[in-house]
């Protein structure tokens, strides 16, 4: 299963030694992440609610 993958992956990092890449790396590690999430919002819910208020709108004028 993909789930029992992902948790063996999350252990085998869990076990691995840190050494000096603690101080900086927890920025760097959630930065791609939160790069997805800015381009999921102006990519697909940007525009989503943009056309939902449209329609609200011409609900309303109804």
């Amino acid at each position: 299963m993909m789930c029992d993958k992902l948790i063996e992956h999350q252990v085998w990092l869990a076990m691995a030694p840190g050494g000096d890449q603690q101080g900086g790396g927890g920025i760097m590690s959630f930065l791609p992440m939160i790069l997805i999430l800015v381009a999921f919002y102006f990519l697909l819910i940007a525009p989503q609610r943009k056309k939902q208020k449209q329609h609200d709108k011409m609900g309303q004028s109804l």
